[in-house]
């Protein structure tokens, strides 16, 4: 079996003897001379030059590949089948040290599979060696690294997994960061997200890419913190802490930039170190105390910004009735409106806009609206007021009152009619 290039182990030796002996050392300059000019002739590729560095005793080993070489015919082969294997392998020294002729070097080596296992894939791995010199050669070394990490990096055994915990973190991490990209290395193709109190239930990256862009909207600076996780491989579950600025219904009401926080858990089916199912579970009630109900109430500011959507509303509804503007009747009115008028029979919101559009427009026609009061609670706005109809009939002009109650909600942060009713002011005579 082939083996590979070098990087130098650590071995210390003390020195013997009396004080008086002789010890036979390399100067430091030399010791970094020596180290610097094997690895220059490993990079240089020429067995040559590799060669004329060691003993002719020299014992070689590559300790990961069990592969012992006596002596310089031996070590000649092994040099030419690394540099045949890994043609353009390079070694960078990272550290070396000598002392009493004992020394070790840490180095970093890598080149691309041409010949050993044939993959044609490039690797990179760090190695220590250590070794010890007779003269100014090598006369024994030891190689020792990682081959199962250089056999992952070119394929032949499959890439370690990371831990269930760890791909959980990465993907809790991702929807901090807002980080869409980082959904693409985290979810399996067929991903399942379950958010089981919202509910949501996306299917496929894409999906869950959208949710998350649903959340971001509602609430823009959330921050989702595992509090403990229990790692079964595969499967693994978690507890966990959302605060978070939300925007939006909830079960006390529309908010706006309401700050809350809850706890909740949930369970993630681990595929090949990708998600394939995440399912939450929490209380989303929880999120917003009974006791915040009253704080939900619009800031001053907010309130009057409320009062003036449903004033232009008022005005784009009379504007749609007298151009006969279905399209924009239905976008105003709730799907549940209901109309009446004096005691007569209510019209439901196809009724009311067919009663509406029915008929030529009377181009004199126009509604002047005044004494208009707006009365806001939560999600439901009141409007009072006093509608004028002028135009012209058979010929003849015409004016009418009268008073009008329209009563308004939110509803997914949009304003719309629910229900109105109007009643006629007598004129005087």
């Amino acid at each position: 079996m082939r083996a590979t290039v070098i990087t130098a182990a650590c071995l210390f030796l003390l020195a013997g003897g009396s004080a008086q002996q002789q010890k036979q050392t390399i100067s430091p300059v030399k010791d970094k001379e020596i180290v610097e000019q094997v690895f220059s002739a490993w990079n240089s590729h020429d067995p040559e030059k590799v060669l004329a560095f060691y003993s002719d005793g020299i014992v070689y080993e590559d300790v990961p590949l069990g592969l012992v070489n006596h002596g310089k015919a031996e070590l000649r082969k092994f040099v030419e089948d690394t540099l045949t294997a890994f043609p353009d392998l390079k070694v960078q020294i990272v550290s070396s040290s000598i002392w009493n002729n004992h020394g070790v070097s840490e180095v970093v080596w890598g080149g691309t599979d041409k010949g050993f296992w044939k993959t044609n894939k490039q690797f990179s791995v760090r190695m220590l060696s250590t070794f010890e010199l007779q003269g100014a050669k090598f006369s024994r070394n030891k190689d020792f690294y990682d081959l199962a990490s250089v056999m992952r990096q070119v394929g032949v055994l499959p890439a370690e997994e990371a831990s269930g915990k760890a791909v959980l973190e990465a993907y809790v991490s991702a929807w901090n960061r807002h980080d869409f990209a980082a959904l693409d290395k985290l979810l399996t193709p067929d991903a399942l997200h379950e958010d089981i109190a919202w509910p949501s239930r996306d299917e496929g990256p894409a999906q869950i890419k959208e949710f998350m862009r649903h959340m971001i909207a509602a609430e823009p600076d959330f921050d989702w913190h595992l509090t403990t996780i229990v790692d079964g491989g595969s499967v693994v579950a978690a507890e966990w802490k959302w605060t978070a600025t939300y925007t939006g219904d909830s079960p006390i009401g529309h908010v706006d930039r309401f700050h809350g926080s809850g706890r909740g858990a949930s369970v993630a089916v681990i595929e090949n170190g990708r998600i394939k199912r995440f399912s939450d579970y929490y209380d989303f009630a929880s999120f917003f105390p009974k006791t915040s109900a009253a704080k939900a109430t619009l800031p001053d500011d907010d309130l009057s910004a409320a009062k003036q959507q449903v004033l232009d509303l008022e005005k784009e509804w009379v504007a749609a009735e007298v151009k006969r503007d279905a399209s924009t009747l239905r976008r105003i009115l709730d799907d549940k409106f209901v109309a009446s008028f004096g005691a007569n029979k209510p019209y439901d919101k196809e009724a009311f806009i067919k009663q509406i559009v029915t008929g030529n427009a009377d181009p004199t026609e126009s509604q002047t609206l005044t004494d208009e009061t707006v009365t806001i609670d939560h999600d439901t706005a009141v409007v009072v007021g006093t509608d004028t109809l002028r135009g012209t009939e058979s010929g003849a002009a015409y004016t009418a009152v009268y008073r009008y109650t329209v009563t308004y909600i939110r509803s997914h942060g949009q304003w719309v009619a629910l229900a109105e009713h109007l009643v006629e002011v007598p004129q005087s005579k």
